[in-house]
């Protein structure tokens, strides 16, 4: 997360030891532009608390294994990142941890789900097309 923030987190901070205190009020799920990002963290909260996260992916009941979802959404937040730093910082994070965090039975909405589809795609064209003319080159 970037700069420290007041309100809820200072609360649950004062509950806390002070040597994690101090890393949970550098925690934010909305970094302002300039602050330097430290890691990304994986989480799965409500839609309404989540509203305001930078970085979010809508997730709904369904039947997709955990891995896949979590691979998933990592993959949708990484291109959504437009900044190079944050999306080096989602692609780093384990899909072990993202797994961790995602609550069973779950599956990325239609919508995230149907772009994922499209820009894997693309990726897929793109590299058709590159490999075509490497071997025409040849």
């Amino acid at each position: 997360g970037g700069g420290a923030r007041r309100g809820a987190a200072a609360e649950a901070a004062a509950a806390i030891p002070d040597d994690d205190a101090g890393f949970l009020e550098r925690l934010t799920a909305c970094p302002r532009p300039g602050e330097a990002l430290e890691y990304a963290v994986p989480v799965c909260a409500p839609s309404a608390a989540a509203r305001n996260y930078a970085y979010c992916v809508k997730l709904q009941p369904g039947t997709t294994k955990k891995g896949k979802a979590a691979r998933d959404a990592l993959e949708i937040l990484a291109r959504r990142c437009d900044d190079a730093a944050a999306r080096d910082l989602v692609r780093g994070v384990d899909a072990n941890e993202a797994i961790l965090a995602l609550v069973g039975g779950t599956k990325i909405t239609n919508t995230e789900q149907n772009k994922l589809k499209k820009d894997r795609q693309v990726d897929e064209k793109h590299a058709r097309r590159l490999k075509k003319r490497e071997g025409s080159e040849k």
